[in-house]
């Protein structure tokens, strides 16, 4: 998907009169050269595969440039400020990363430290994180790869392979304690919500671009649930030929299957909901706070709806048995999700990032057998287990499908 964290971001630099560039470099990678002249280079992590990467061009550009300001934001630069810090990173914006962004360019154009700043971690100074209610701008997304150059899985599975997708989001963080999540580890149940305009005129914009469907890439859609449908009624009236998707929990939907039933009538194709594991002990392990009959319910109601539903899991993980692993497949058939699961959700295995809540966990720590400078490595209790996720990754070792269970952490 298009970077929305850079389009935010460079939204408000160009606000207050900054040349920004953006690169994408998912798409193409960045040379560290190209960025020999610039006054500050922001490198924004949303998800765990950036990480190395981002720590990458870190070195790269230090090593031609050992004074530049290198400004790391997002959920996983949050998590991984300590070891970001000592590779060289000048900062590290916590929470919202606009406004702090602004105030580093500031900074810099008076050649002022940048100690004191609101919600920005250095390697001399700590920071508290900064949220803010207002004042969000249009994402600004001139200067990143067109549309065309994104392909989204899932959209392209159930509509078409015609389909062009813009992401969009309504609200970040969310207000769920999910355990194993890296958006509630790195925000703590905050939630930003952006004005209705503000996401209206981005879809507006998408949709100049030649968008034909939307992700509305919310880590939790009904974060606010007035202010998401409203978003959702506004684009389905200018814009009723849009097709759209959103992800939300298992509960949420069993809750309420006549708001179901109206995000179906306004264009919703499919929603992604994390499953996680069909136990109640996984279940409760990462703090789901809702059962396997909440599961079953959630596939019920969008059946009757007509959602289609894209569920994730964490199939290997500290609490599954061997046994577990059998009753998996039974839940799927009688469920009849065998069409529905993509297939790198049979490898999924849980990832504990530096910063997991889950390190809390007795369980969890016993189970670590290597400590790597982003995430622990860790082996599960029973041996079988362990063989058998060998077994199947190794299988899938010749697709480039990301072993992850959804596109938000």
């Amino acid at each position: 998907m298009q970077p929305l964290s850079l389009a935010t971001a460079a939204a408000h630099l160009r606000a207050h009169d900054h040349r920004v560039e953006c690169y994408d470099d998912t798409i193409t990678a960045v040379d560290a050269d190209a960025l020999s002249d610039v006054d500050l280079i922001a490198i924004s992590i949303p998800l765990y595969e950036s990480v190395q990467r981002a720590a990458d061009i870190l070195t790269e550009v230090l090593r031609r440039r050992p004074d530049a300001v290198v400004v790391f934001y997002g959920s996983h630069a949050v998590l991984q400020r300590n070891a970001l810090l000592a590779l060289g990173a000048s900062a590290i914006a916590l929470g919202d990363w606009e406004d702090t962004l602004v105030q580093v360019a500031a900074r810099l154009s008076q050649k002022i430290p940048l100690d004191g700043i609101a919600g920005l971690a250095t390697p001399f100074a700590s920071a508290s994180h900064v949220y803010h209610r207002c004042g969000h701008r249009v994402p600004d997304r001139s200067g990143l790869p067109g549309l065309e150059q994104y392909v989204y899985a899932e959209a392209v599975k159930r509509i078409g392979a015609d389909v062009v997708m813009g992401n969009v989001e309504t609200a970040r963080g969310c207000r769920f304690s999910c355990s194993y999540c890296s958006i509630f580890a790195s925000n703590h149940k905050k939630v930003t919500v952006f004005d209705a305009d503000v996401v209206h005129q981005d879809i507006a914009n998408l949709v100049e671009r030649g968008a034909t469907h939307i992700c509305l890439t919310d880590a939790e859609f009904f974060n606010a649930p007035a202010h998401a449908i409203e978003v959702v009624r506004r684009m389905h009236r200018e814009f009723p030929m849009l097709t759209f998707d959103f992800t939300t929990r298992a509960d949420l939907i069993a809750e309420n299957p006549a708001r179901i039933e109206e995000m179906v009538s306004l264009g919703a194709r499919f929603v992604t909901s994390a499953f996680e594991f069909p136990s109640e002990r996984v279940l409760a392990a990462v703090n789901k706070q809702f059962t396997l009959a909440t599961l079953e319910r959630a596939l019920s109601v969008c059946r009757v709806a007509g959602l289609g539903i894209n569920p994730t899991f964490l199939l290997f993980n500290p609490w599954t048995t061997f046994d577990d692993l059998g009753h998996f497949g039974d839940f799927v058939s009688r469920n009849r999700l065998d069409d529905e699961i993509e297939p790198v959700q049979f490898t999924t295995r849980l990832w504990l990032y530096k910063g997991s809540p889950l390190l809390q966990r007795p369980d969890v720590r016993a189970a670590i057998v290597k400590e790597n400078l982003f995430n622990y490595e860790w082996a599960h209790p029973e041996g079988e287990v362990e063989e058998l996720f060998r077994d199947v990754s190794a299988e899938a070792s010749t697709t480039n499908a990301l072993k992850r269970c959804c596109l938000k952490c």
